[in-house]
């Protein structure tokens, strides 16, 4: 296999994966590239649009709180034109624009009929109806989004440097939300680990990797945040005992305290990461 990058044959680091999330037929395998630091899973769709009801609604709006804070952190100040990719149900915008009231523009993406339908019914925000690359900006932005997005796309790197020479005003901001694959949760589970998502993860991140990956198609002032997601490890645990034990409710509570306590002691090899990234 060779690197969508650099080109050069990449080794096998992980053989015998399986949907375990979905389930399904088939096994798929992450090859790895050495030079640039990126997997990729060979090779399928995914499309979940469940709205999120009473606490676990909650902890989603946390969650997006926490990643506006990240944005007006690194921004200095509010910003004025968003962008999201993948937008799915349109969630993240409209809390968007209840928090940041002197926003301009307000739009977003997203290839699924559905998704763009509950956007509109659920939170009045009309999307566009595409795939990540057959974007064409009308306008630029001082903020583009893609949360848990770019690790589903085959054409990341195209995507990336649209956005980067169409989509980003000068000193505007790339918001990335995903996967880290040098984690403590893929050294301990392999496989099984929740967060490879194989097969609708198509490219796998570490850290290193994003930072030559983003700085390569000219982006600087690159910062990346790790984030510790305890149902992350929880479920990596269902898949290794094949969905016995752990998929009983009890104890939950009690045992995410444990997990989040123990991926506390590994905070700088956590399962997911943030980045942000100035043109």
């Amino acid at each position: 296999m060779k690197c969508k990058l650099c080109g050069k044959d990449m080794r096998c680091i992980i053989k015998h994966g399986r949907d375990y999330f979905v389930g399904g037929e088939g096994e798929f395998s992450i090859y790895f590239c050495d030079d640039c630091k990126i997997g990729y899973t060979y090779p399928a769709t995914f499309e979940a649009y469940v709205s999120k009801k009473g606490v676990l609604n909650a902890l989603q709006i946390s969650k997006y709180m926490s990643d506006m804070r990240i944005i007006t952190e690194n921004m200095q100040r509010t910003p004025r034109k968003v962008y999201e990719y993948g937008a799915g149900r349109g969630q993240f915008l409209a809390t968007c624009g209840k928090k940041w009231k002197d926003l301009l523009v307000l739009k977003g993406s997203e290839q699924s009929e559905n998704g763009v339908k509950n956007a509109m019914v659920e939170y009045g925000i009309k999307l566009e109806c595409k795939r990540a690359d057959d974007i064409v900006f009308d306008q630029k932005y001082d903020l583009i989004v893609l949360r848990h997005v770019l690790e589903h796309l085959n054409n990341f790197n195209t995507v990336i440097r649209n956005i980067y020479e169409n989509g980003l005003e000068d000193g505007g901001l790339l918001f990335l939300k995903v996967p880290k694959l040098n984690s403590y949760e893929t050294k301990k589970f392999g496989r099984f680990c929740h967060n490879l998502d194989m097969p609708r993860h198509r490219v796998h991140f570490t850290d290193t990797g994003m930072r030559k990956f983003l700085t390569a198609n000219g982006f600087k002032n690159i910062r990346i945040y790790n984030e510790i997601v305890p149902s992350d490890y929880d479920r990596s645990m269902q898949y290794k005992k094949l969905g016995k034990e752990y998929l009983s409710n009890r104890s939950k509570i009690l045992r995410y305290l444990w997990i989040e306590l123990k991926l506390l002691m590994h905070k700088r090899d956590a399962g997911r990461m943030t980045i942000v990234a100035e043109r």
